[in-house]
């Protein structure tokens, strides 16, 4: 949700988002106004993906881009937990942090 709601407050509205290595389920695609793609794979020599292009996906998976020739420039990240899949450790204020994961919103270009 707050990836979504920030994304529609910038002036990035209306741009194309991929959805880089992640689900469609994800509050992004519901509360942004982005045109939205799905990517599990992007190549910097790849033609049908424009460069620079805005990606929105786990943290890890948005780094790992680097290593295949793009520069990558965060946006913002935001903290995520996919609430359907509650646990206590999520739960206790204690160790929550701990279960979080990262997305975050990101523009690659090639290097």
């Amino acid at each position: 949700m707050q990836a979504g709601k920030w994304f529609n407050t910038q002036e990035l509205t209306g741009k194309k988002v991929i959805m880089y290595r992640c689900t469609s389920h994800t509050s992004f695609t519901f509360y942004s106004n982005a045109e939205i793609k799905y990517a599990d794979t992007i190549n910097a020599d790849e033609s049908s993906y424009k460069v620079p292009a805005i990606l929105y996906g786990e943290k890890k998976q948005i780094d790992s881009l680097a290593s295949k020739g793009f520069s990558i420039s965060v946006l913002k990240s935001f903290p995520y937990f996919h609430t359907s899949k509650l646990n206590i450790k999520f739960i206790s204020s204690k160790t929550r942090n701990a279960q979080l994961q990262t997305f975050e919103l990101a523009e690659i270009n090639k290097k």
